[in-house]
């Protein structure tokens, strides 16, 4: 059979442009906490403070109050999914509540139980404006090193003291400023920056109960740190942080008091912490006056831009071969992850699926398999899709996912009901080897154990991090043309299914906000488009482009362009070209137009491709 290599690397979003505003955060202390807004007192961006070289503001709570941590209790859709366990388990709902806030209303739950408390509830939880204040500076800052990285530290097991000392990455802080305005003391505290601080709450066990609702045993609900001291990353020294807190390598002040403060920081931390959450995000956005978040549209904007630009360039990297043998075509997918854990990973809500198309001459479908519908339902799939090696049936769509099983061994969507996976194939990270002592914990299961293709290499060596999956079907025409989609979800419909069925006020929320027909169910993060030719001649890339912002104030960016060189042209709606060029680095600049609508066109290699795009001052 011959093969004819193609490759595509992604090309993701470039941000420019976005201004943050800092709405208003909690000033409110207890024993252990202090509000946000107490922070933004001095770490706020300034003339020379927490800005970079070109302007933008790089400080801690511009990025934090709009992120996931930032908003972790305000989370619609986790209310409505503590809501409706406790609709399901009522007898256990202190349980469920006290764990479900161990980290996503840490100041208000560690405070409750440092005063004694035995748990600490939804309706607390509501009422308490540090709880409110989600995953808060004061919590990561203050985590105690003493038991991190052991399993007693996981669940939200961190230790946090009153010792009123603030944990940072520096040596020699100047102390004085924050001991006379916030009574913290800074000192340097390098576990700060290990993976083991993230892995408190990111390492999550939560309990399941038998078919009678008793109690009966644990679950690993999500285990991305061990996932990833499973992998190559470790031993390259790359943490958590340094992918979700992206470093600013310049040097700056990173505080405004005392004004004649001399100590310089490089690098300096963005706070993103960019995960793959976009509908969340996006859910939270469009609804952010409702549920009450202090972060307003812009910010909230940035975060999902970060979060998507995450997904398009740091996730998944597709490539792709065809070739064809008595006139059966095959068109094998690779798909490697970037990342230093399971793709998709935490919240087995998630997952990721192949949507492969193969079209002949005319444009008509050959072979299609993954298509969705606009509610991001998959037309084909079953209760549970297997893993497959090859695909040679329409009805059959590779799906990248865990799925939770009860102990009778049926699927379920009830947390608490969940007592094993049966079936997790989420692409492992590169470096990915069996035999480990937590194995249990993170293990391949289902049929991706038998593919000789996942996680393997062409020599069948564990730890490539990667699967192969190959489509194969009947064609006899001179060429045809394949398309694959790489679509990820953050909530499955199953699971948004089983919240519609809940007759909670959060869930009812949740639905009617989820069910708003501008709202995105799932997101495209790698497009491969290609023509095969039958005859044996090399394949052709096919460049799938968009263009962002739009509306743009001066600079767009080329999505899907790939570092090809493109000739471009602007037009006035009059037809008259104003300003043409060529691009080799995917941006284009408009330079000083009169505010309108304008044709941009595209032209690279054999495609050419026009849109329509807003000019609009700042």
């Amino acid at each position: 059979m011959k093969k004819y290599p193609i490759s595509l690397t992604l090309v993701g979003l470039i941000l420019a442009g976005f201004t943050l505003v800092i709405s208003s955060l909690p000033t409110d202390t207890s024993t252990l906490f202090s509000g946000s807004g107490n922070c933004i007192q001095c770490h706020s961006a300034t003339a020379g403070v927490l800005t970079n070289a070109a302007g933008r503001d790089v400080s801690p709570l511009f990025h934090w109050q709009s992120s996931m941590m930032g908003n972790a209790a305000y989370d619609p859709y986790w209310q409505a999914k503590v809501s409706s366990e406790v609709e399901e388990n009522p007898h256990l709902q202190a349980i469920i509540e006290d764990k479900c806030a161990t980290c996503h209303a840490p100041m208000g739950r560690k405070e409750a139980i440092y005063n004694g408390q035995l748990s600490f509830s939804f309706s607390e939880l509501i009422n308490d404006p540090l709880s409110l204040d989600g995953v808060s500076c004061t919590v990561c800052h203050q985590v105690s090193p003493d038991n991190l990285g052991t399993e007693e530290s996981f669940s939200g097991h961190y230790i946090i003291e009153p010792i009123m000392t603030i944990y940072g990455p520096y040596a020699n802080p100047f102390a004085t400023a924050m001991v006379n305005n916030t009574g913290y003391t800074p000192v340097q505290g390098t576990h700060i920056e290990s993976s083991a601080l993230c892995a408190t709450c990111h390492t999550l066990i939560t309990p399941y109960v038998d078919q009678e609702g008793n109690v009966a045993g644990d679950f690993p609900e999500q285990m991305p740190y061990y996932e990833w001291l499973n992998s190559s990353y470790p031993s390259q020294q790359v943490s958590c942080q340094q992918c979700h807190l992206p470093r600013v390598n310049e040097t700056m002040k990173i505080s405004s008091v005392p004004t004649n403060l001399q100590n310089m920081r490089n690098p300096v931390y963005e706070h993103h912490f960019v995960g793959g959450n976009t509908l969340v995000n996006r859910m939270m956005k469009d609804n952010y006056t409702e549920l009450g978040i202090a972060s307003g549209i812009a910010n909230m904007d940035s975060s999902y831009n970060y979060a998507l630009k995450s997904l398009k360039e740091s996730s998944i990297v597709t490539t792709a071969d065809a070739g064809v043998e008595d006139g059966l075509v095959s068109v094998s997918v690779l798909l490697k992850n970037k990342t230093g854990h399971k793709i998709p990973t935490g919240f087995p809500s998630r997952r990721l699926w192949i949507h492969f198309t193969a079209t002949d001459e005319s444009g008509a479908v050959v072979f299609e398999s993954g298509a969705y519908d606009v509610n991001g339902v998959i037309l084909s799939q079953g209760t549970m899709e297997e893993h497959h090696d090859t695909i040679a049936d329409e009805n059959e769509v590779q799906i990248y996912e865990a799925v939770m099983g009860n102990t009778s061994d049926e699927v379920t969507t009830i947390l608490l009901e969940a007592s094993q996976y049966l079936k997790d194939n989420r692409i492992p990270p590169a470096g990915f080897i069996s035999g480990q002592s937590y194995d249990s914990l993170i293990a391949i299961t289902g049929k991706a154990t038998a593919d000789a293709n996942f996680n393997r290499d062409s020599e069948g060596t564990e730890g490539s991090g990667s699967d192969r999956v190959t489509y194969v079907f009947q064609y006899s025409g001179n060429y045809l043309d394949y398309s694959i989609e790489i679509c990820y979800q953050s909530i499955k419909p199953d699971f948004s299914n089983h919240i519609s069925g809940s007759a909670t006020a959060e869930s009812e929320r949740f639905n009617r906000m989820l069910n708003n027909e501008n709202l995105s169910k799932l997101e495209v993060i790698s497009n491969l488009e290609a023509r095969f030719s039958l005859s044996g001649k090399m394949e052709i890339q096919i460049p799938d482009w968009n263009v962002f912002p739009n509306p743009t104030s001066g600079e767009v960016f080329i999505d899907g362009a790939d570092g090809l060189p493109i000739e471009y042209s602007i037009y006035n709606l009059d037809g008259k070209r104003i300003q043409e060029g060529r691009s080799d680095n995917s941006s284009i600049s408009f330079g000083k137009l009169a505010e309108g609508t304008y044709i941009l066109n595209l032209k690279s290699l054999e495609t050419e491709k026009a849109f329509r795009i807003v000019y609009r001052e700042e």
